[in-house]
């Protein structure tokens, strides 16, 4: 484990544990966060332990995560040492538990400025490949880039802290064929610092978090709406039973439900209750 300082932002970064290999960065900030400020804590490595104070925008990183997970406990696989498992502890409480997934829009939109500005350097036509899908991975055109992991923690009616986790396939190749996914090096065909990328992606989280902390909620969702993957294109999806239906994502709701215009009129649903039929 080392410590290291991003200097390019407020907050976010500025304390930064990167791990050489560990279980999963989400897992850890949870771990940390359950325990005492200013005891001793278990780092999850055999030696040593030491004093953490947890502040807003501490990141932990590692490139060879073993037990990553994504939305409703999917496994994120990843080559060692080629991809960016990443975790950053915020302390949202301005928000109310209601106003949740407005957090969760941010996330999504700084991983996709932090994407998107990478293919604009080095291919700006393949930019507006970047989109965000429901609810939270980073899709180029119809393959998976990258996913988000949020876990949030309420007191009262508000907000008491979040573990924001994203994992985003950069330098690896080869994949499981029967994954769609994709890398910044199969699409622009170069190898990427790991390093950088986490500072850039630092940066951009921060960008958002700020926008959001200053309650800019109307223009974060018509952002994530003009990002997302499929929007107001008709569009084959699948119900859990295994029955297909066409529709047209309309919207997304206040609560994070995706709401499709369908032949019997507008649904909405939640994680799990649909999926796309790529």
């Amino acid at each position: 484990m080392t410590l290291n300082a991003i200097n390019n932002t407020l907050f976010v970064g500025n304390v930064w544990y990167h791990f050489d290999s560990l279980h999963s960065t989400n897992d850890l900030a949870l771990n940390w966060l359950s325990q005492k400020p200013n005891k001793s804590f278990d780092l999850a490595t055999p030696k040593p332990s030491f004093s953490l104070p947890i502040t807003e925008g501490v990141v932990l990183t590692t490139f060879n995560q073993t037990l990553g997970r994504g939305q409703m406990g999917n496994q994120w696989l990843a080559e060692p040492h080629k991809n960016i498992a990443f975790t950053v502890i915020l302390f949202p409480t301005f928000l109310e538990a209601r106003e949740q997934f407005h957090l969760n829009k941010s996330i999504a939109l700084a991983v996709h400025d932090c994407m998107s500005n990478i293919f604009q350097t080095y291919n700006p036509a393949l930019a507006h490949g970047c989109t965000v899908k429901w609810a939270n991975d980073l899709y180029f055109y119809d393959q998976k880039l990258g996913g988000i992991l949020i876990q949030n923690a309420l007191a009262g009616s508000r907000l008491q802290h979040t573990v924001a986790g994203i994992g985003l396939n950069i330098n690896q190749l080869d994949f499981p064929k029967d994954l769609n996914v994709t890398s910044l090096k199969r699409e622009l065909k170069m190898d990427f610092d790991l390093f950088v990328l986490v500072e850039q992606l630092a940066k951009c989280i921060e960008l958002r978090y700020l926008e959001l902390k200053k309650g800019h909620f109307k223009r974060l969702h018509d952002e994530y709406l003009s990002k997302m993957y499929r929007f107001e294109k008709e569009s084959l999806f699948q119900y859990p039973t295994g029955e297909v239906f066409r529709g047209t994502i309309v919207g997304v709701s206040e609560f994070g439900r995706l709401e499709i215009l369908t032949t019997e009129g507008v649904k909405s649903f939640d994680i799990k209750e649909v999926k796309f039929v790529i």
